[in-house]
């Protein structure tokens, strides 16, 4: 990082904490009645997680990311079992990712033990797993889905490491060479996690056809948050593309079941229970992403209410073995998926001035202004600086708004006790032009909140009386109609487009955008 931009990240994050502070003791309407009163606190809370987490991220961006170089070489290789995990995941990828692990360069490979743990009991994985001489392990029954799976196979594998990979991540020929020395040569480590590379595009890019001008979804987690949290020992178990200790899962208890993001919980398990989780940003095993929608609605689905369940059962507050800062880094990845209701609130805000009266912000234009517009500023100059580009607010607002008519649902459900249980496996096909439910409920959901806030927009013209109030719901909701407008071209793309025109949108300025998928369209 750059000299400069750490004085210019102190100052941002100054300029927040006074925006927070008079957010929270002179802008909320207290003489305004009791509902603007209470969604005025709802706001100013939303704010405040976000300045949260804001601070988190940041204050690791100073701190640089923790480097783990060690010598590679070592006297003696150990076991290492090579687990492959599967329920009704595709063949072809399935025989991809086991004819990969046979491939594994390993100095002996007598020490090499390959499994695969078929959930779904089929004639044909098994027929597989025995034409590539790999072990075939399966169960009666399907009890705590994918961790009843791996806890089921540890009363049959006996090495003192586990290569874990889902059925569609195929490792490359040097991954064991690569991570079983920094987890050979410190009893202390517990796991080393990987990112997960993709041959294929996300969702997003294959539906804007912007695949290669914008960086990939979970790019962002895997190159960015993820090493910066080997600073504080708080690097998420992904439960594929990584490597785990024996003696650390047996002494937790083996994974963590109960819970629909079996991974997360176990790699905290693990860190609790005093063991370091590291993590090498280098893509060891690559596969291949969901981009048909259903399937990629059950993942976040998946992610989010498993996060939510996650937080419930482990509970950070009675975790002794974590730190302060470890406990706030969990707790900032568990409350970002509370981005749904958190959309679903900011998208509906203008209509609750404009038909019933409710003040959000007790204020004038220009005070606002002043307290706003630097830390806002601010914040974009740095994301930009820090990420070099990873992100932009651009287009998170644009992925959240995308997912918000689903996931506020289920993650609502979720917080109020309404668990979802079954595990649901991701395809990782494309279903071509077919229309599925989850491609109805959601684009009527953001044709819902465009009538909203064509509505909020239209009561601010007639009502104009140059007031703050009037003025901000005007420009809010104007806004809110350009990230639903960019919703809606995600639901109406099917196929992806040739985006000849695209060269410019790696500056994410969300007027280009828009310009340039429109001009791609028309092209196509």
């Amino acid at each position: 990082m750059k000299e400069y931009i750490k004085p210019i990240i102190n100052l941002t994050l100054i300029s927040s904490l006074i925006y927070i502070i008079w957010r929270v003791m002179i802008s909320i309407p207290l003489d305004r009645g009791w509902k603007s009163l209470i969604f005025s606190i709802i706001i100013v809370s939303l704010e405040i997680l976000d300045f949260f987490e804001f601070c988190i991220f940041y204050v690791n961006s100073l701190k640089g990311t923790k480097r783990h170089i060690i010598d590679k070489k070592i006297k003696e290789y150990p076991d290492v079992d090579v687990v492959v995990v599967t329920l009704n995941e595709d063949i072809k990828l399935l025989e991809r990712t086991l004819k990969a692990c046979n491939a594994i360069s390993y100095p002996n490979k007598e020490k090499l033990h390959i499994y695969v743990s078929d959930d779904g009991k089929r004639e044909e994985v098994k027929i597989l797993a025995e034409s590539l001489n790999i072990n075939y392990i399966t169960r009666e029954n399907n009890i705590n889905a994918k961790a009843g799976n791996y806890n089921n196979l540890l009363n049959t594998i006996k090495s003192p490491y586990i290569l874990t990979l889902d059925a569609d991540m195929a490792p490359k020929e040097g991954i064991l060479l690569d991570l079983i020395p920094h987890i050979a040569r410190d009893k202390d480590v517990g796991f080393v996690q990987t990112p997960q590379g993709f041959e294929n595009g996300d969702i997003y890019q294959y539906r804007y056809g912007i695949d290669g001008y914008v960086p990939n979804d979970q790019s962002f987690f895997y190159h960015t948050l993820q090493p910066l949290k080997n600073n504080i020992n708080a690097v998420v178990y992904c439960g594929t593309n990584a490597i785990i200790r024996r003696e650390a899962l047996d002494k937790i208890g083996g994974f963590a079941e109960g819970v629909l993001t079996e991974d997360i919980a176990t790699g905290m398990l693990i860190q609790n229970a005093g063991y370091k989780g590291i993590y090498i940003d280098k893509v060891e095993a690559v596969g291949y992403q969901e981009n048909d929608l259903k399937s990629f609605i059950k993942q976040r689905t998946r992610w989010a209410r498993g996060c939510i369940q996650t937080s419930k059962k482990v509970n950070l507050l009675k975790m002794k073995g974590l730190n302060l800062k470890q406990k706030l880094e969990y707790f900032s990845c568990f409350s970002y998926w509370l981005f749904g209701i958190k959309r679903l609130i900011y998208l509906i805000a203008p209509l609750l001035y404009n038909a019933f009266d409710v003040i959000l912000i007790n204020t004038s234009m220009i005070i606002f202004t002043i307290m706003w517009l630097p830390q806002y500023v601010l914040k974009r100059f740095v994301l930009d600086k820090v990420l070099n580009n990873e992100r932009s607010s651009t287009w998170n607002k644009i992925y959240e708004i995308i997912l918000t008519p689903i996931l506020s649902v289920q993650v609502f459900l979720e917080l109020i006790g309404i668990r979802k249980k079954k595990f649901e496996v991701s395809s990782k096909k494309n279903k071509g032009n077919k229309i599925s439910k989850e491609q109805i409920l959601m684009t009527l959901g953001h044709i819902f909140f465009i009538i909203i806030n064509l509505i909020a927009l239209g009561m601010s013209v007639l009502k104009m009386n140059n007031t703050f109030s009037d003025i901000f719901s005007l420009i809010w909701s104007m806004s809110n109609l350009m990230y639903l407008f960019m919703a809606i071209l995600f639901d109406l793309s099917n196929k992806k487009n040739e985006a000849k025109d695209c060269s410019e949108i790696f500056k994410y300025n969300k007027w280009t955008i828009i310009k340039m998928l429109w001009k791609g369209d028309k092209n196509n």
